[in-house]
């Protein structure tokens, strides 16, 4: 649930989400820099439409959770943008709180560095835009279980991706009938390192000793309808494929084969209620096809589980109520 959050060890607290500070420089070019920044803060171009009420995390990522990672921490970046194109440069670092520079800081071995290049074009009612992004998951930037598969996240985890993301979006003149659609897809390219790698507490090896690559993929289609019954009201649906591998290359002294059953579905249907100009109300359901991917019949294959005939899917719903001050 993209609402299901809180800060780690820091429960019945009030903290700080973010903190930076923006400004323009000349008429084209906006600088943003701060102790707490997020990916996104950093864009000139958010690539959706989809979706003003969130539900599943996986789908408030424009397709690419890979690429549009919202890693949040200290960096900064810089965009130009005229006549409707942007190009976005960013960089930040998950742990730059740390002045370790084996376990954090910026630009470091430790760093959780995520650096971000975005081009894009957004008219009024509709946009494109392609994204590349370098990660280092090893240190815990990337993905995470709310956007990928176990088998998925696992690899990410490894050493870092090199990720792309194409997304598009349109909205109609008019709202009511016709929703906006939003689409997205992103491929993510994983190259282990040599740092170790535990399963369930137990040392598995080095990680370029367990791996020599891996590939994994993720797309969505979102639809919005605005107004839709009543003005003011939302209705939204969503399909896709949350971040799964593709393919892996295991190393021959590890696991000698390469097929991989990652794939997985995920879809939802909402509608959002504006009960006054401060309060919604939104009923939603969801469907996950194959959350567990890969090692849905244990941890998998390659780490002494199975690859049998047994599923499990999870269909759930829930109401969300959001106050707004």
């Amino acid at each position: 649930m993209e609402v299901a959050f809180g800060e780690e060890g820091k429960e019945d607290q009030v903290t700080v989400d973010r903190l930076w500070y923006q400004f323009p420089l000349g008429d084209s070019f906006t600088v943003t820099a701060g102790a707490m920044v997020r990916q996104d803060n950093m864009l000139a171009v958010w690539p959706s439409n989809y979706p003003s009420e969130t539900i599943l995390d996986v789908f408030t990522y424009a397709g690419a959770p890979g690429a549009y990672s919202l890693t949040k921490g200290g960096g900064g970046g810089i965009w130009w943008e005229q006549n409707n194109w942007s190009i976005s440069a960013s960089y930040v670092s998950g742990n730059a709180d740390d002045g370790n520079p084996n376990t954090g800081g910026i630009g470091t071995d430790g760093a959780a560095s995520n650096a971000t290049a975005q081009i894009a074009y957004a008219d009024e009612q509709w946009g494109v835009a392609a994204v590349y992004s370098y990660t280092s998951g090893d240190n815990g930037a990337g993905i995470y279980a709310g956007n990928g598969t176990p088998l998925a996240v696992f690899a990410s985890k490894t050493g870092t991706s090199n990720s792309v993301g194409v997304s598009a979006w349109w909205s109609p003149e008019d709202t009511g009938w016709m929703p906006s659609i939003s689409a997205g897809w992103g491929y993510n390219g994983i190259s282990p390192d040599d740092h170790d790698i535990y399963l369930e507490g137990v040392l598995l090896g080095q990680a370029n000793d367990i791996m020599d690559n891996a590939t994994s993929q993720s797309w969505y289609v979102g639809l919005q309808w605005e107004d839709a019954f009543v003005e003011g009201n939302v209705l939204g649906m969503a399909g896709g494929q949350p971040t799964f591998l593709t393919a892996i290359e295991w190393d021959d002294d590890f696991y000698d084969s390469e097929f991989v059953a990652d794939g997985n579905y995920a879809f939802e249907l909402w509608y959002k209620f504006q009960v006054t100009d401060n309060i919604s109300v939104t009923p939603a359901v969801y469907y996950l096809s194959r959350p567990y991917g890969d090692i849905t019949d244990g941890n998998g294959p390659a780490f002494g589980g199975g690859r049998s005939d047994d599923t499990f899917s999870n269909f759930g719903g829930l109401v969300r109520t959001t106050f707004k001050f």
